[in-house]
């Protein structure tokens, strides 16, 4: 499901403190002895990396002209629901003063329209996952169903049909329930305004009065059969055909205008539902789901001039200008689900934290494709907004993840990349970009290994990119902060894609970079909580010949192992 939108009391487990402290009141030798002791011995731009015990303390300094670090402390556990409870006191710090981080220049606004996301359409977008994943697992793994080689064998059965494809005028009826995959079906007439090489387009009888005519569905077409299919095939896979017609059913329907409630604030751009891929009677062992269309479909929001005055995305302009991407959203679910069922014989699907991360994916390389640009470009506002074709590429594909990329930055420590809330698919499509962007393998290659796997999540990750994900998940976080703050960055704090410093201070005009970096003041106490995945930013500066010493417990102990610092100096 694509929401576009305009956010449990857990136990504490860990306890970080930071206590200032000048040169007059020294470390004692056995407690230097005891730790990694970086009196000076850090120099700018360098960093330190400790986990687990190894952070119960360590010591910062000030040297002869003043020093500046950023902090980064990173929760390596896999659930988001373990958190990490952090505490930083500081006494005898200087304070927060200018950052050394270089500030991103900001350059002439341009036409690129940045997206105001509302966090209140995440939580209904993760419920629908949720309940849809659940469902689509109970489907794969009924009892008495096919094993995976048989399911690939009735796919290769049911791509030797040769159904008739339905032309344009005819009417077809399809279930638009999206509460329940199987049961209680909500039927709508749709007519088919437009059949291309790969897709059949399928208004809704009763989508509201002054939408999308019959010129704008044929440019969608020409979009979906010349750009869109022929990009993430290439990258994904081919799509699997259990209807036998060759082709994937878009359908427009007012029924996903319904999931957006009136005055929400959010939208719904449309959705994929796996039960769709499923027969609707048990057939060759496979589980039956009475409610499925038993094709490959996904259903797309429509204009509603009705809703305009109050809610200006449901616009024909609005609405149009969002289609591209949530078509490219849609259908890399449909391939990736497909495959899993049909051509690899997966016993599972993919996780969905992961399967969203992929899906934008497909939109970012959506727009290199218009854009006639290339990943690894570390492109700049300027270079983004260079050309009409590069500013319409990035308003059709990629302003939703610059947008979900700017409320991660708003809400770190509220965030993980295993969540698929906008801040978590900010995270988590930031993060597989990295992952690509630092192996030497092209990204073709692994992005087709990671959509047709057998296995899920982390473990997915670490069947293409090798062990220690985690470990790189925790210096992905620490480049949110560095790539493009300071010269001569270290090459695994880098984003080598994206310089987000300049994107999203332009796109926005924020007066400076909007990540919440906390800054230690002399005195007060900063706390933070981190989920599994998940990631802060304390600066701290020192004065000349100051020392701050950093101690670390958890309750009381020593900390977990899943506890990762980063300490780089800035200056």
């Amino acid at each position: 499901m694509t929401w576009i939108s305009k956010a449990r009391v857990l136990p504490f487990i860990g306890l970080v403190s930071l206590v200032g402290c000048t040169d007059g009141d020294p470390a004692s030798p056995a407690e230097e002895s005891s730790v990694h002791a970086i009196l000076g011995g850090l120099g700018p731009g360098e960093s330190l990396v400790l986990t687990g015990a190894d952070t119960r303390k360590l010591f910062l300094a000030g040297g002869g002209s003043g020093a500046e670090y950023i902090v980064v402390p990173f929760h390596g556990a896999r659930l988001t629901d373990s958190r990490l409870a952090l505490e930083f006191v500081g006494d005898g710090v200087s304070g927060s003063g200018p950052s050394a981080t270089v500030a991103a220049a900001l350059e002439p606004a341009g036409p690129l329209v940045g997206q105001a996301l509302d966090t209140r359409g995440a939580d209904a977008h993760m419920r629908f996952r949720e309940r849809s994943m659940r469902e689509a697992r109970a489907l794969l793994r009924a009892e008495g169903g096919a094993a995976g080689e048989d399911r690939v064998r009735l796919q290769r059965h049911a791509a030797t049909l040769a159904l008739d494809v339905p032309a344009v005028g005819d009417l077809l009826t399809l279930n638009v329930q999206s509460e329940e995959p199987c049961f209680n079906p909500e039927y709508r007439t749709g007519r088919v305004v437009a059949v291309g090489e790969r897709a059949i387009i399928v208004a809704d009888t009763l989508n509201p009065e002054g939408g999308f005519e019959a010129e704008d569905y044929e440019a969608f077409l020409r979009v979906f059969d010349r750009r869109i299919h022929f990009v993430l095939t290439r990258y994904f896979g081919q799509p699997t055909d259990v209807d036998g017609n060759g082709r994937v059913i878009i359908f427009f329907t007012s029924a996903v205008n319904d999931l957006s409630a009136p005055g929400s604030g959010s939208l719904v751009g449309g959705f994929f539902y796996a039960r769709d891929l499923f027969p609707q009677t048990p057939t060759g062992g496979l589980a039956g789901c009475p409610g499925s269309n038993h094709a490959e479909i996904f259903y797309l929001l429509v204009p509603d001039p009705s809703r305009e005055a109050q809610e200006p995305w449901f616009s024909r302009e609005s609405v149009a200008a969002t289609i591209p991407g949530v078509i490219g959203h849609e259908y890399a679910h449909l391939i990736n689900a497909g495959r899993r069922i049909y051509v690899n014989g997966a016993n599972d699907y993919e996780e969905i934290w992961l399967d969203e991360a992929l899906a934008h994916i497909a939109e970012e390389l959506l727009f290199y494709d218009e854009a006639q640009l290339e990943p690894g470009g570390n492109l700049n506002y300027s270079a983004v907004a260079a050309t009409q074709r590069r500013v319409d590429a990035a308003n059709r594909y990629l302003i939703g993840n610059l947008g979900r990329y700017r409320t991660l930055l708003a809400q770190p420590e509220a965030s993980t990349i295993f969540e698929f809330d906008l801040a978590g698919r900010g995270a988590s499509w930031s993060f597989l970009r990295y992952l690509i962007d630092h192996s030497e393998e092209d990204d073709e290659a692994l992005i087709r290994r990671l959509a047709n796997s057998v296995v899920s999540g982390l473990d997915n990750l670490e069947a293409v990119f090798g062990g220690g994900i985690l470990d790189r998940a925790r210096d992905w976080a620490v480049s949110v902060y560095l790539d493009d703050a300071l010269p001569n960055v270290p090459d695994r704090y880098t984003q080598p894609s994206w310089n987000f410093r300049s994107i999203i201070t332009t796109l926005y005009g924020a007066n400076e970079f909007p990540l919440q970096v906390r800054s230690l003041e002399p005195v007060l106490t900063e706390r933070l909580s981190l989920k599994g995945g998940g990631a802060g930013f304390v600066r701290v500066r020192l004065e000349p010949a100051a020392r701050a010493e950093l101690n670390t417990t958890s309750d009381g102990a020593v900390p977990p192992d899943g506890l990762h610092l980063t300490v780089v100096r800035t200056r």
